[in-house]
């Protein structure tokens, strides 16, 4: 009785080895090295970005970097979030001991730098200034891809425009008034930029180059693009924002701008140091 009980044991062990042998060739069989299945189609990686409508990477007026940390966690040598961002462009990664990292993104730390975990925001403006470690909580085995973001206009205008300086919120109603009247209609109208032209090598990489040929308005370049009157609202005409956009000459706009922005400017300081 026993010599069979051993029998039936051993045979019930055979059966499970065989089991799982014929489950890892069949995982080998559907599943290719890289770990894709062979039958399912991979999608070109999403990016998550406050866009208004669907863009490629390439269109957009600020440097974005996906990395897919799923491939390099296994030939690289980060261990947390941040540290995966150290060698981007525009990042910076104050970093006192593991699990302390704190990314600056165009000198911009803390809850000035916005952390999306799938479009949901992670951190907000109660949490510490300054550098501090709430990005280091997120696992980075649990996500496929990190997008970085650095905006272009932060340094190249903001900064220009406002200065470094703190400025007290009781004064959010003047600036909004200066940037809706003053500063937006500059930008838009008034100060050509470089629009880049995607060409693609013989490799299959992608690169831009801008053309001085080639600089624009933001607004001549929203005319430009192909059926451009769908972006517009059903009150609005290009007739109408050429009348606005035409009025003034570049410099005169310019002008405006920079004696209203400094009368603005004399009364928070005056304000600041009394």
């Amino acid at each position: 009785m026993r010599i069979e009980n051993i029998r039936n044991n051993v045979v019930w062990e055979l059966l499970t080895i065989l089991l799982v042998f014929a489950g890892l060739l069949f995982s080998y069989e559907v599943f290719s090295r890289d770990g894709v299945s062979q039958g399912s189609i991979v999608f070109d990686p999403m990016v998550i970005t406050p866009t208004r409508t669907e863009m490629s990477s390439a269109d957009l007026p600020y440097s974005i970097e996906n990395i897919d940390l799923q491939s390099n966690l296994s030939q690289t040598i980060f261990r947390t979030v941040p540290e995966a961002l150290r060698y981007e462009p525009g990042v910076m990664v104050q970093k006192t001991g593991h699990g302390q990292g704190s990314p600056y993104i165009r000198g911009f730390t803390g809850f000035r730098t916005l952390y999306l975990i799938d479009g949901i925001r992670l951190n907000n403006s109660v949490f510490l200034d300054g550098p501090n470690q709430y990005l280091n909580t997120v696992d980075p085995f649990s996500l496929s891809h990190l997008n970085a973001l650095a905006e272009s206009k932060n340094a190249s205008v903001v900064r220009k425009t406002f200065g470094y300086s703190y400025i007290e919120q009781h004064w959010s109603d003047e600036l909004n008034l200066f940037n809706r009247e003053h500063l937006n209609p500059f930008l838009n109208d008034h100060r050509p930029c470089y629009f880049p032209t995607l060409i693609t090598d013989e490799k299959g990489k992608q690169r831009k180059k801008y053309h001085y040929d080639q600089m624009m308005t933001p607004y001549e370049k929203l005319k430009s693009m192909d059926n451009a009157k769908e972006y517009l609202k059903e009150s609005l005409s290009f007739e109408q924002l050429d009348k606005e956009a035409y009025k003034i000459s570049d410099n005169k706009v310019a002008d405006e701008m920079n004696l209203v922005k400094k009368q603005l400017f004399k009364q928070i300081y005056e304000q600041k140091n009394a």
